[in-house]
């Protein structure tokens, strides 16, 4: 059970969502987990020690993000439940990854000379259908 929230705004919010006439809020109003999504539930702490090794613990009492809200209602109409779209990658992370895809294939272009054709079904056949598992290589005359 989670209480509700102390901040008027994010209480107006819940309040919202939960969309019952009766609903009285007090300070004692709690809502179960079962009504949040999984990602707004903190189930486990994650470390970094000073070493660099990531250490991972369950937590003794789950939590909710700061930025949750009660959103499944299964046995309601389904248009009373609200769909939260999957969490983003941070934009960070995002564009190290694609700079890291850009270096693999500048790479591999940067190696990639084609001297004849046996040297390019060979290299074909190395590279490109392992990264293209729908592509099949049919050998003909």
């Amino acid at each position: 059970m989670f209480s509700f929230p102390k901040n008027l705004d994010r209480r107006e919010l819940w309040r919202k969502c939960i969309s019952r006439d009766d609903l009285v809020i007090t300070d004692n109003t709690a809502v179960c987990e079962k009504h949040f999504e999984s990602r707004f539930i903190i189930r486990r702490d994650e470390f970094v020690m000073p070493n660099g090794e990531k250490l991972s613990l369950d937590r003794k009492k789950i939590k909710l993000t700061d930025d949750a809200f009660p959103s499944v209602f299964p046995n309601l109409p389904a248009y009373l439940s609200i769909h939260v779209p999957a969490k983003r990658k941070d934009p960070d992370d995002r564009r190290k990854a694609a700079e890291q895809h850009s270096q693999e294939v500048a790479n591999w272009l940067a190696t990639d000379n084609v001297i004849s054709f046996v040297n390019f079904r060979d290299s074909f056949k190395e590279h490109l259908s392992e990264m293209l598992t729908s592509w099949k290589y049919i050998e003909c005359d």
